[in-house]
């Protein structure tokens, strides 16, 4: 678990990351992959945002395959200072 600016941010199943924040007062959950958001919208608890991502179509599937190719082509890796 990661806290920032989001109330929450935890890994699923690899590459997608369940994020808890705020909406007008309100805690709302929602998937993203990379900086593609991969849920159906916003939901109010964990699990109806886990659900939603158990529930695949063709549509979810291209969303998702989708913001892995966007992920990787964006990947920029950091560099490391030499010793």
């Amino acid at each position: 678990m990661e806290k920032n600016n989001n109330d929450y941010n935890e890994v699923y199943k690899g590459i997608t990351r369940i994020i808890k924040t705020k909406e007008k007062d309100k805690d709302v959950w929602f998937a993203v992959i990379g900086n593609t958001i991969v849920s159906r919208g916003t939901f109010n608890t964990k699990e109806e945002c886990l659900n939603d991502l158990e529930k695949t179509d063709y549509e979810q599937i291209c969303k998702i395959a989708l913001a892995v190719t966007t992920a990787l082509k964006d990947y920029k890796p950091k560099k490391v200072k030499e010793v």
